[in-house]
């Protein structure tokens, strides 16, 4: 088994950095911080500095982030 499995990604869109930043909606500079930090979302290195974020990674980063709407109640709200 290699030590770094193939991702195969012909068939699914994926992005550069500045595109996966805009479809997640932080900026190209937060994203990369956040990929430093350990914080992005998963993504394939393919060069020095080059980075790709297939789409359905982004997409699973989004819906792990995902908050309901809290009832007026949680909110001080009048019940």
């Amino acid at each position: 088994m290699p030590k770094h499995p193939q991702l195969d990604l012909q068939d699914e869109p994926a992005f550069k950095t500045g595109k996966a930043a805009s479809y997640i909606g932080v900026a190209h500079s937060t994203l990369n911080k956040m990929r430093r930090e350990g914080r992005a979302p998963a993504h394939v290195v393919v060069g020095w500095r080059k980075f790709v974020w297939a789409r359905r990674d982004l997409d699973s980063y989004l819906a792990a982030r995902r908050v309901e709407a809290a009832a007026a109640s949680d909110q001080g709200g009048e019940a």
